[in-house]
Parts: structure tokens; sequence; C-alpha cells
């Protein structure tokens, strides 16, 4: 791919993904999360494995700043869920959302 084709690729995929975007800082702004969160986290999943227990150990250090954890995969086993499970952190589920191809779309919202 030349130069001016990934120019081009890149600004075609900017405008396609632009009304998603507004979507997205419109919902955020007509359903904000409550009470107010500064810290978000983002993991595939709590299967069995040593970085999830790194990512578990990130989250207990900061529990007192009320992260949210968003889990992006369908877990195979989800065994280290119940260490992410704390006083103070949210946990959201995004496989809930995206993982159905009927409604596709949907992940370029989330």
């Amino acid at each position: 791919m030349t130069y001016k084709a990934a120019v081009l690729k890149k600004n075609v995929e900017l405008v396609i993904m632009f009304p998603f975007v507004v979507l997205g800082k419109l919902a955020g702004n007509l359903f904000p999360l409550k009470p107010q969160r500064n810290i978000f986290l983002f993991f595939a999943s709590a299967d069995i494995g040593g970085s999830i227990k790194v990512n578990a150990d990130i989250t207990e250090c900061i529990r007192d700043k009320k992260p949210v954890i968003i889990f992006s995969k369908r877990p195979k086993n989800n065994q280290f869920r119940s260490l992410f499970e704390m006083e103070g952190v949210r946990i959201i589920d995004l496989h809930k959302y995206i993982d159905y191809k009927i409604y596709h779309f949907v992940n370029f919202f989330f």
C-alpha cells in the first residue's frame, strides 16, 4: 500500500466512524455513569493465567479510586472473576453486547 492510499483509507475510515463517535458521545451525556468514575481498566477476560493475576493486583492497588473494569471478550472459564469482585469496583462485561453478529454495528458504538 502506498502512502497516498494509506492516507485515503484512514480518511475514509474516519468519515465512516464519525457518526458512531457522535452517537457514543450523545449516549454518554444522556446516560452517564453513576457515580462518576475516573479510572477505566480494559481487560480481555478473567480466565486463568498469569497476566490476569497481574490485572487483579492492579485493580486491588487502585480499588479505593473506584475503577470501572471492562471485560471485552467471552471468557472460556472465568475462574479468576472473583479476584476482580471487590467493594467499589464496577465490572462491565461487553461481550454480552458485542458478540452477536446480527447487530455487529453496535461494536462501533461501544
